[in-house]
């Protein structure tokens, strides 16, 4: 993923530094390139997009690779059927900074669970609400997801945070949002 998303700025550039990791990279994606590094290297973590994933796994190569050093991927279909998530692990957004709502894809999930993203990430803190009136909903209710906590951005270009989030009740909200949620 490109270090100008935050997708590989944050969970990848990022996380290599927090842990101490080794970061093998490509200046552009070459899927012969990345099976040889990936068992060269015995990458543990490959992150890439889902299609890359899929290029790989279609590659003629991929089957003479050993890429059994790889424990977690964001590119599933590189990695056997029996060792890939079986549902969504996280919901993100560039102006939280990555992911706001996340479970660990490989711990096994229970059936009910499958199909969900996760809980709050720590620190952060969620509401579903009507789009129209901001009133809060409850379980089973669709709605607009609105999001607070620590990574929220906090400007865009010469607009302030309150003027792009929902921070101030409008005259025609029900249940104006508190400051600091975004929409």
């Amino acid at each position: 993923m490109p270090f100008f998303w935050v997708g590989g700025l944050i969970t990848g550039l990022h996380a290599v530094i927090h842990h101490g990791a080794t970061l093998v990279t490509q200046s552009a994606f070459d899927p012969a390139e990345a099976l040889r590094l990936i068992e060269a290297h015995r990458a543990t973590i490959t992150l890439g997009w889902p299609q890359q994933g899929k290029t790989l796994a279609e590659h003629p190569d991929f089957t003479t690779r050993d890429l059994s050093s790889v424990r977690r991927t964001s590119m599933p279909a590189m990695v056997p059927p029996d060792r890939r998530p079986t549902g969504a692990d996280s919901l993100g957004m560039t102006e939280l900074c990555g992911n706001h709502l996340g479970v660990d894809p490989y711990q096994p999930q229970p059936e009910q669970r499958r199909r969900t993203v996760g809980p709050s990430i720590d620190g952060l803190t969620h509401r579903i609400v009507d789009p129209q009136t901001g009133r809060p909903l409850g379980p089973g209710e669709q709605g607009e997801i609105w999001v607070r906590g620590y990574s929220l951005m906090q400007r865009l270009y010469k607009r302030e945070r309150e003027d792009v989030f929902t921070g101030r009740p409008t005259p025609t909200a029900g249940s104006p949002s508190p400051a600091g949620w975004a929409t």
